[in-house]
């Protein structure tokens, strides 16, 4: 997926003010975000798996902060992730910051052009583990969508991600 066309933070914000606000995110949420990002089904997950987790969640530097989920979570030291293991995984990532929620959307442009479409927009919130997805598209859109395009453009992504933290809505 591309999102050439975002740019990486809001221009009326700060790379600071950005990464100041988080979302704090319940233990069935980020199991629900980690279990996704086990790809080969094998219920462990790999520094490599983990490293694409924290990737796909816009966190900067994902080899280093796998690398420290390893440290913290691993408590045998094979250098995954068991099931058992993962509440403290949980527990050290267990906030997103309003960057990270945004390069989440962003990563959810498929087609490229620089805008959420609600096909789109639904599927980043299914990703993020809206139980009613379409519901919570619907909603946003009729929230954030400035000038009633259908769509999400970069203007109105900081609207989204506002919207986003302002309902408290939780990361699943």
């Amino acid at each position: 997926m591309s999102h050439a066309r975002f740019k990486s933070a809001p221009a009326n914000r700060t790379k600071r003010e950005t990464n100041s606000v988080a979302i704090t995110c319940g233990e069935e949420q980020m199991k629900n975000v980690f279990g996704r990002s086990d790809s080969d089904k094998d219920g462990y997950l790999s520094k490599q798996e983990l490293k694409k987790a924290f990737s796909d969640l816009g966190v900067e530097f994902p080899s280093l902060r796998a690398m420290s989920a390893l440290w913290h979570a691993d408590d045998n030291g094979d250098n995954y992730i068991s099931k058992k293991e993962l509440a403290e995984l949980v527990k050290y990532t267990s906030t997103m910051n309003t960057y990270q929620l945004m390069n989440v959307f962003k990563s959810h442009d498929a087609d490229g052009d620089g805008k959420l479409s609600r096909e789109e927009l639904k599927k980043a919130f299914k990703y993020l583990g809206s139980r009613w997805c379409s519901y919570r598209t619907e909603q946003a859109l009729r929230c954030t969508d400035a000038n009633d395009d259908g769509y999400i453009d970069e203007k109105e992504l900081e609207r989204l991600v506002d919207y986003t933290l302002e309902r408290q809505y939780t990361i699943v």
